[in-house]
């Protein structure tokens, strides 16, 4: 044994090739063991993740159009909207040619912005943010935003560079 199995008192690889999880079992012997795509046990594990539990709960609640939650809420909730579950599978293992997977990165890019760029409003619910709060009074003289303006501007506010924001430089 060497590096990151010398500091173990057991070895955790029977733990991590069981068949109950396939996304761990196939990176544990793709990325750990170093077996090739082309290896039974790793073609076999990559095979059975579309199928796992995890991949289907997370499919379950994705709507035939691509989404989750809400369609002009793709940011919010966190973690449970478009944004966030359309990378899960992918960390997951499920292939880019799965139907579900298809599907949530069409309605995904459907909301990039003409620079490239993601936002956590769309269009529709900056406007229907701009009906709520002109339902709160204002003070006297002052002018109500325009529509299109006001919702381009929160739209603009709150654009990420990738889908989430998360992202770090090295």
């Amino acid at each position: 044994m060497s590096g990151w199995q010398e500091c173990l008192q057991k070895s955790p690889i029977g733990w991590l090739l069981e068949r109950k999880n396939p996304s761990i079992r196939y990176f544990t012997l793709r990325d750990f063991l170093g077996q090739g795509e082309d290896d039974l046990q790793v073609a076999e594990a990559k095979a059975a993740i579309p199928a796992s539990d995890i991949v289907v709960k997370i499919f379950s609640r994705q709507r035939r159009e691509g989404h989750w939650e809400e369609v002009a809420n793709p940011y919010f909730p966190k973690y449970k909207a478009t944004y966030w579950r359309v990378m899960t599978p992918g960390q997951l293992g499920v292939d880019k040619g799965d139907d579900r997977v298809q599907r949530s990165c069409d309605h995904a890019f459907s909301l990039q912005l003409k620079n490239g760029r993601f936002s956590s409003y769309t269009r529709e619910r900056a406007l229907s943010e701009h009906q709520r709060i002109m339902r709160v009074p204002r003070a006297k003289g002052k002018s109500q935003p325009r529509p299109e303006l006001w919702a381009r501007a929160l739209v603009d506010e709150h654009e990420y560079s990738c889908l989430t924001g998360n992202m770090f430089a090295r």
